[in-house]
């Protein structure tokens, strides 16, 4: 049974992609819609941004360079986002990958939005000592800092933020992964003799290629 306190209520949720909230979030945003909360999803436009309003969301489409280290470019999508916020006016935001947990954190702090942001791993920031590498790493302090809560899918990423020091919000918690929908992936057995391994990933040397 839907909480009726939570019924006309507003959540953000941001990611670097449109597409990354359809193809990995949809399920939570879909109990937000139940639930009788109106969604805004917020991201590079591009795939995704279709199908998330048809599935009754409000969406806001940013021209974002997810590759680019150009300041004055991201506090342009800061901007952006700040502006959506402000006519919004969320409950809370919801902020998933670096860039959008960076971004959403400065934007919502000069309304007080509570934002909770999420850390799915740690990225090529953490795998060398280079100067933009530690910059990138302050920069998770400052995303972190200010949240109501900071989810980890890994206890072991959670110990190495603590022990660089890196601000984990006011509250950390442990989530077992992103979650599968098991009806859009269903288990079925195979019926033959399996010779050959598929690799998903990247293909860079740090995956081990």
């Amino acid at each position: 049974m839907t909480d009726r306190s939570i019924v006309g209520a507003r959540a953000v949720f941001c990611a670097n992609t449109l597409r990354y909230l359809w193809n990995f979030r949809r399920g939570t945003i879909e109990q937000f819609l139940r639930d009788g909360v109106e969604v805004l999803c917020i991201g590079q436009r591009g795939r995704g941004a279709g199908e998330l309003a048809a599935m009754g969301c409000e969406v806001v489409e940013l021209d974002w360079k997810l590759r680019s280290v150009d300041p004055i470019h991201e506090m342009r999508v800061v901007a952006s986002i700040h502006r959506a916020l402000r006519r919004f006016r969320p409950a809370v935001a919801f902020s998933f990958t670096f860039k959008a947990n960076l971004a959403v954190a400065l934007a919502c702090r000069p309304f007080n939005i509570p934002y909770v942001t999420n850390v799915t791993g740690l990225g090529t920031a953490f795998l060398s000592d280079r100067l933009l590498h530690r910059a990138v790493r302050r920069l998770y302090g400052v995303s972190n800092g200010g949240a109501h809560t900071t989810f980890f899918q890994n206890p072991a990423d959670l110990e190495l933020f603590r022990q660089l020091r890196l601000a984990t919000g006011r509250r950390t918690a442990m989530l077992p992964g992103s979650g599968v929908d098991t009806q859009r992936f269903a288990f079925a057995p195979v019926d033959r003799r399996v010779r050959t391994f598929v690799m998903i990933a990247r293909l860079i040397v740090d995956k081990g290629v």
